[in-house]
């Protein structure tokens, strides 16, 4: 598997459960970009994406139509991936999302690099 660049994963409905599994020991070592809308990911997917090194290469992430909330932004913001991604899709103006989360978001990684 380290052979692949794109995983579109749209709609499966993983969860954290999903991503805990994707992460947990096994590296892609080709990944560029992860494709995650609306997968049922909340804070605790996210900290299982932030904290495993198991995509390297990563550069492009959505997280669109999930439930990422400001602990999963801070999460997001304070891993590897914050200097690591040329692209992040996440849903800032839902529900979960806070107004500081925002900012947070916008501060770290920049507007060239956010995605809604």
């Amino acid at each position: 598997m380290s052979a692949i660049e794109e995983l579109h994963l749209s709609g499966v409905n993983m969860g954290d459960t999903g991503i805990a599994l994707l992460t947990s020991g096994r590296e892609y070592s080709c990944l560029t970009n992860l494709e995650l809308p609306n997968s049922n990911i909340g804070d605790l997917g996210v900290e299982h994406l932030s904290t495993s090194h198991a995509f390297p290469r990563l550069r492009r992430l959505n997280l669109r139509r999930n439930r990422v909330g400001p602990r999963g932004v801070e999460l997001l913001c304070a891993s590897y991936l914050a200097t690591q991604l040329d692209y992040l899709n996440v849903d800032y103006n839902d529900e979960f999302m806070t107004p500081e989360a925002t900012g947070r978001l916008v501060a770290v990684f920049g507007y060239d690099k956010l995605w809604y």
